[in-house]
């Protein structure tokens, strides 16, 4: 049964995998061969579905420094994120919402509505006509004083946490609030201050929930 039961589970794995030969099962180097092989496929699926996940755009294209601690950035698919490693758990689970679009934005909550909102027609609560994503209302939507309050504060911390080259960067993408987003999330010594922003975020919204459709 073992070996049916084993047989069954490679032909199921959804990425190609080398099957030793029966022989070869008791020999150590042929089987640290096939854990390194399942390893790096089992990551490259993940990383695949990751890609195609549309409610993850915000951490599509996310780079780390490579594991030498040196400048080079590279695509790290399994770790643990520095979001995640964060103390407040308020402020951790706020951000962790966001970046995996389990959060109470138009544009996430209207599609399940009972009658189903088009993606174009979920706009800002706060009377913008722009779609109400995270990336809008954290960055640029101006229909809410408390929000455009909170965000000029974010403004200034980021400012002292940034370099001026940073700054700059960040400028120019003003006018592309979701790269500038993906960015500012690249930036390790923000995200303390982004997960700290989008828990407020979260409090200024409940005080003005969607009307129900």
């Amino acid at each position: 049964m073992a070996k049916i039961r084993g047989k069954s589970v490679w032909r199921h794995l959804p990425f190609a995998c080398t099957i030793p030969a029966h022989d070869e099962w008791t020999d150590p180097r042929v089987i640290e061969g096939l854990r390194k092989e399942v390893h790096t496929g089992a990551l490259a699926e993940i990383q695949r579905k990751f890609d195609g996940s549309s409610k993850l755009y915000l951490l599509h294209g996310r780079l780390e420094s490579d594991e030498g601690g040196g400048r080079r950035r590279v695509v790290v698919t399994s770790k643990l994120r520095d979001y995640l490693r964060l103390e407040n758990p308020n402020h951790r689970k706020a951000l962790t919402r966001v970046l995996v679009s389990a959060h109470k934005f138009a544009v996430e909550i209207l599609q399940y509505a009972k009658n189903p909102v088009p993606r174009e027609e979920r706009v800002c609560r706060y009377g913008c006509e722009m779609v109400e994503t995270p990336e809008h209302v954290w960055l640029s939507c101006m229909g809410s004083e408390e929000l455009v309050e909170l965000r000029k504060e974010l403004h200034q911390r980021l400012v002292a946490l940034c370099s001026e080259d940073e700054v700059v960067m960040l400028m120019t993408l003003d006018n592309d609030p979701t790269v500038q987003f993906r960015v500012l999330m690249d930036l390790s010594q923000c995200v303390a201050t982004l997960a700290e922003y989008a828990y407020g975020v979260e409090k200024i919204l409940k005080k003005s929930p969607l009307a129900r459709r």
